[in-house]
C-alpha cells in the first residue's frame, strides 16, 4: 500500500485523549506512526514550497516510494481557523501531492461542511467521485471543555493577530537595505499571507499577492543574487503601505 493508505488506517485506529494543545496531538501521532510505520521517515514541521507541514511521511517500499503530508486543527470553530487551514492546504498544492487533515476537538459543523465543499470531500458512506490525488479528512472529536470555551479568541483578538504580523513584515521590508535580503522577507510574507487568507480579504490583496508572492523563487524561498533596482524596491515598499487585513 501506499504512504498514503497505510497513514490513513493508522491515523483512524489512533486513539487519542483529549489533550490540551494542537502541540501535544501531533507528538501522539507522530509516536503512533513511527511505532507502527516500517521503512518509513517520519517528520515534524517539514519545509515544503516555502511552508511548513505538521507531519511529514516517506514510505520506501520495494517497488516505489510514496509520501503524504498530514495536517492537525485543534478546536476547528472560527473562520480564522479554516482560512489559514485552506491556505496552508493550497500551499501544499492538493491536487498533486497526498493530503491528510486531522481535526481534533471541538468541531463546528459548518465549517467543517465549508472544508469538505471546497475540496470535494464526501461524508463518511456517500459515494466518492473518482479524484486525482488523495484528500482525506479525519475526525477525532472531543466536546470543547471549559478552559477551551473561555479561551475561545474574539475576532478582534484575531484581527490584532493578523494586522500585528503584517504590520511586523512591513517593518521588516522598510527597514531593508540590502537586496539580497528581499526574496526571503517575501517568503516569510507570503507565509503569512497563506496562513491567514489574506489574498481573498480584498483585490489590493489579490494584486499584491499575485505580483510579489508566486514568484518561484519566493516560493521555494530562495535568495539569488541580483533582481533588485531602486526602481523595484521603491515600488514594493509602495505596495506593502496598501495591504488590507
Amino acid at each position: 500500500m501506499s504512504a498514503f493508505e497505510n497513514v490513513l488506517k493508522l491515523v483512524k485506529e489512533w486513539k487519542c485523549e483529549p489533550l490540551p494543545s494542537e502541540l501535544k496531538y501531533r507528538n501522539s501521532l507522530i509516536a503512533c506512526l513511527r511505532e507502527h510505520l516500517e521503512n518509513a521517515k517520519v517528520e515534524r514541521e517539514f519545509r515544503h514550497l516555502g511552508t511548513t507541514v505538521d507531519i511529514y511521511v516517506r514510505q520506501v517500499g520495494a517497488l516505489r516510494k510514496s509520501e503524504v503530508f498530514l495536517e492537525i486543527k485543534r478546536n476547528f470553530l472560527s473562520k480564522a481557523v479554516l482560512d489559514r487551514l485552506v491556505g496552508q492546504i493550497e500551499s501544499l498544492e492538493p491536487k498533486k501531492n497526498p493530503i491528510l487533515i486531522i481535526l481534533c476537538g471541538a468541531i463546528d459543523p459548518a465549517l467543517l461542511g465549508r472544508l469538505r465543499a471546497r475540496y470535494k470531500v464526501p461524508e463518511p458512506g456517500v459515494y466518492r467521485v473518482y479524484r486525482p490525488t488523495h484528500f482525506e479528512i479525519v475526525l477525532k472529536e472531543h466536546a470543547p471543555d471549559e478552559q477551551d470555551l473561555e479561551g475561545k479568541r474574539s475576532k478582534k483578538e484575531e484581527q490584532r493577530e493578523v494586522r500585528a504580523a503584517v504590520e511586523f513584515h512591513k517593518r521588516t521590508i522598510r527597514a531593508t537595505h540590502i537586496a539580497n535580503n528581499y526574496f526571503p522577507e517575501l517568503t516569510r510574507l507570503r507565509k503569512t499571507f497563506l496562513e491567514y487568507g489574506l489574498a481573498e480579504k480584498s483585490t489590493v490583496n489579490r494584486g499584491f499577492f499575485e505580483k510579489w508572492l508566486t514568484h518561484p523563487v519566493v516560493e521555494m524561498g530562495w535568495a539569488p543574487a541580483g533582481g533588485w533596482t531602486l526602481e523595484r524596491i521603491s515600488e514594493l515598499k509602495a505596495d506593502i503601505e496598501d495591504i488590507k487585513v
